[in-house]
């Protein structure tokens, strides 16, 4: 029979196919189509079936492809063919499965059976638990551990040509909103590169499909770099986002968050909460802040600056080994570990706040006797950001409990190792709330020590907590000595020595009579079971044991799960108790990574002010330094200046062979700032550091590159967004500007982009470059010097001695590194008979093709 069937666009070109007519098929399809229709198409429907999550139809497919399972089918007389695709997973395997879907940017609903199948003689009773988005997931064994999983928000302002920018982290309770520009919505993206982004979506027909399309409100370059989920609209209005937000917050009014300035941002908070109403079925978390930011507050650091620079990963494999995060992670919770994260992502620019988080890591240093017995405390401290979130949407379970219970007892003993610190933030932690001893001393009371993972399969409360318990336990502990007793009485009536009483979830408890002894069975024996070898029967004195035993059980586990349940709710009281702790704890252990960095790498404190200056003495790379070594890394000192007025050095030009250690020096200058903005003392001898507003980097192109535009056009638009946002504040560091044209050219734009940057707000520069000619701009601007990282030949072979020193370089040793590079023998030796004949030339000659003379090198420049 042919169905008619409801047809959707999935991207461009693939069609999906869903059944219209739910009543043609069995009643467990009928079901699962009705629930499946409840939800957008686009969500994966992972329907129970005994001990299988199972998928049909287009979900099929769908998780057969992605998650490389065989792709069966269920017979169905009213489907197409006969057969409707079909492919499921084990249940006890679902948390592998989902993450990967979710990692894949799927969304997923979890449908389980609310009911026995064994108590039913009709189809079981089915429903969703839980909805899960790659922004909105809950569960801790499906997040990742060390870093947050966000969820945001982005609503366009078109009469103010603003942004209203909002990201959450359920799982830990984190919620901020601002109002930002288009290049500053890219920068926070870049930042807390969310795992999904919520958009205002409209419903527009497409020609020649039933059903209509969602079309997004966002532009593609968003769309294609992160996963976008539209959202109606209607969603996106002031007066719902105020409602929404105050009955979250629990208060009347909004105050001053009602300001015209943060309208665009409200309105991104409220599409978040209504957005997480909806995906969190049973298990809704409570927010306490919802927390207004302003973008100037931070350093800002673009997408492309962070990956050129390796903050939180490598640039090239994403690896966590490698970055600047890894280089100084001493961290012992999972929630110090994020918090670090962020800090290193989110660099300060305000001097109190900064010398706030100095002056605790320099109390620290002072104190370094207490570092063993902190660090042991630290590493026992559970995960308390999520176990709080989880236990305000009453989903922790028994075990989340009692790592709780662990976690709370000892903060005392860290309370005692700090005892001697003075600063408000460990005191914060020495004056503890006492309220933690009641819930320590109710879970200890209740909760047995290795509780189950299931909480409604019993195991989870202490017999002495609750009298009923501790009475239907000694029942079935009673019933093993009266099930021996009952065994021995049977075998001396029946004289059958071999008789067992034994027990199995099909027939419960049976007597087994081996089959060269059936004849001595007594009448009132009731055969349940005949087997090859022998047969099982039941009487009614066992069968009366039975009913009483197995309602014990039963009884048990739904006792206990009440009781847990209630024990839950007290403990959630103190959700914003334990949410407090969580925050300060996690504060300790990041600052406690930032003194063991200091004292382990002899780092020391920065000062900050807000001068125009960068003066750093002794200066080190802090990843190259871990990788090669304290004593193995050549330091480097930095000298910058910006401001208009009697400038000694603004922008430096730095030449130097490839490999010499350019990008090294440039990138360890941006590492020490950023560390120090964030609170942390640096791999320096002496820092001076006028506050950085931004730092920009131009190199390389390879994203764009794959994308389809030229390099030179990537170096030129990256070149122009520098020059547009760049202030007096700002430190930017260019390599190789110029060298993706022709040469003239390039020198052309080089040279000018120096005199801009030196005639139009100052920023302090640094420019990495081949082009020698360059080293003429000095004798003409006094803020600019030549700087050149030094060589040393020898025997025909080039020593990289990484030194930074003044002067400019003449040569940049091109062929010498294409040598190292592995280039053949005959054409090493044509390029140095080549740039000898250059060389030979008259002066006049040389002067007219001495940037004909660059190509080499320039080109060779990919060696870098």
């Amino acid at each position: 029979m042919n169905i008619s069937l409801i047809e959707k666009q999935s991207g461009s070109e693939e069609i999906t196919q869903w059944p219209r007519n739910v009543d043609q098929f069995t009643p467990l399809m009928k079901q699962f189509l009705e629930i499946k229709y409840k939800y957008d198409l686009d969500v994966l429907l992972f329907f129970r079936v005994g001990d299988f999550y199972e998928t049909f139809f287009e979900d099929a497919k769908i998780i057969s492809k992605e998650l490389e399972l065989t792709l069966t089918g269920r017979a169905e007389s009213s489907y197409p063919g006969g057969r409707i695709p079909m492919a499921g997973v084990p249940a006890k395997a679902i948390v592998n499965y989902v993450s990967r879907l979710l990692d894949k940017g799927f969304k997923v609903a979890i449908c389980e059976q609310m009911e026995d199948p064994a108590l039913t003689r009709t189809i079981v009773k089915r429903e969703v638990t839980k909805l899960l988005t790659p922004g909105t997931v809950l569960e801790t064994d499906w997040l990742p551990q060390s870093k947050n999983n966000y969820i945001a928000s982005v609503f366009k302002d078109n009469k103010n040509k603003l942004y209203g920018f909002a990201y959450a982290d359920i799982s830990c309770g984190e919620f901020y909103f601002t109002v930002i520009n288009y290049e500053q919505l890219l920068s926070e993206l870049g930042r807390i590169n969310p795992s999904e982004i919520l958009v205002p979506s409209n419903m527009k027909k497409q020609e020649g499909f039933i059903v209509k399309e969602k079309v997004l409100e966002i532009d593609d370059y968003i769309k294609q770099n992160w996963y976008c989920t539209g959202i109606d609209s209607t969603y996106f209005k002031k007066d719902f986002a105020e409602k929404r937000i105050a009955e979250e917050l629990k208060i009347t009014s909004l105050s001053s968050l009602t300001d015209e300035e943060f309208f665009a941002g409200l309105v991104s908070s409220g599409a978040i909460l209504s957005y997480i109403d909806t995906t969190q079925v049973n298990e809704r978390p409570s927010f306490e802040k919802i927390i207004p930011y302003s973008i100037s507050s931070y350093l800002s650091l673009d997408k492309t600056t962070r990956k050129n620079l390796e903050l939180t990963e490598g640039a090239k494999d994403s690896s966590y080994e490698g970055s600047l995060l890894w280089a100084i992670d001493f961290t012992k919770t999972q929630m110090g570990k994020r918090k670090l994260r962020n800090w290193l992502e989110q660099p300060l620019l305000d001097i109190n706040a900064i010398s706030q988080r100095l002056n605790c890591v320099d109390e620290l240093i002072k104190n370094k006797s207490i570092f063993y017995d902190l660090s042991n405390s630290l590493e026992k401290i559970f995960d308390l950001e999520r176990i709080s979130s989880r236990l305000s949407a009453s989903s922790v379970n028994a075990k989340e409990l009692t790592a709780l219970k662990n976690s709370l007892m000892e903060i005392p003993s860290i309370a005692n190792v700090i005892k001697n610190l003075t600063l408000p933030l460990f005191k914060n932690i020495i004056n503890y709330p006492k309220e933690i001893n009641i819930v320590v001393e109710l879970i200890e009371r209740a909760i047995i020590d290795n509780p189950s993972n299931i909480l409604t399969e019993g195991n989870l409360i202490k017999p002495d907590f609750n009298p009923e318990i501790k009475q239907l336990k000694e029942i079935i502990e009673n019933g093993d000595s009266w099930l021996k007793s009952f065994e021995s009485i049977e075998r001396q009536k029946t004289g059958i020595k071999n008789l067992k009483v034994g027990f199995n979830r099909s027939f419960g408890y049976f007597i087994e009579i081996s089959k060269g002894n059936l004849s001595l069975v007594p009448k009132e024996y009731i055969c349940r079971q005949t087997m090859v070898n022998s047969s099982r029967f039941i009487t009614e004195e066992l069968k009366e044991f039975e009913q009483k035993a197995l309602h014990s059980e039963q009884k048990i586990k739904s006792l206990e799960y009440e009781i847990f349940c209630q024990i839950r709710e007290k403990v959630k009281e103190y959700s914003s108790i334990i949410r407090e702790i969580a925050f300060n704890i996690s504060t300790l252990d990041a600052l406690f990574s930032f003194a063991q960095t200091a004292i382990i790498n002899n780092y020391k404190r920065p000062a900050l002010d807000d001068s125009s200056l960068i003066e750093l003495k002794g200066s080190r790379h802090p990843v190259i330094e871990k990788k090669v070594g304290f004593n193995n890394f050549v330091s480097n000192d930095v000298f910058l200046e910006s401001g208009k007025s009697e400038v000694k050095q603004q922008l430096i030009i730095l030449t130097g062979p490839n490999m010499a250690g350019k990008s090294t020096y440039m990138r360890q200058i941006a590492l020490n700032i950023i560390l120090a903005q964030a609170g942390s003392f640096v791999p320096c001898d002496y820092a001076k550091i006028g506050i950085v507003d931004q730092i920009f980097t131009r190199v390389g192109a390879t994203d764009d590159i794959a994308q389809g535009q030229s390099t030179f056009m990537v170096e030129m638009v990256e070149t122009s967004a520098i020059i547009n946002r760049m202030t007096e504040r700002s430190l930017i560091l260019l390599d190789e500007v110029g060298r993706g044209t022709s040469t003239y050219d390039g020198v052309a734009i080089a040279w000018a982009l120096a005199e801009y940057l030196v005639k139009n707000k100052n920023p302090r520069t640094v420019f990495a470059t081949h082009f020698h000619e360059l080293n003429g701009l000095a004798d003409l601007y006094s803020s600019i010097c030549n700087y050149q990282v030094t060589v040393k030949e020898e025997e025909g072979h080039v020593i990289f001695l990484r030194k930074v020193i003044p002067g400019g370089a003449d040569r940049s040793y091109g062929i010498e590194v294409a040598k190292m590079a592995g280039l053949p023998k005959p054409l090493l030796e044509r390029a140095q008979s080549i740039m000898a004949t250059m060389y030979g030339k008259s002066k006049a000659s040389l002067k007219k093709d001495s940037i004909k003379s660059q190509i080499e090198s320039g080109q060779l420049s990919l060696f870098d």
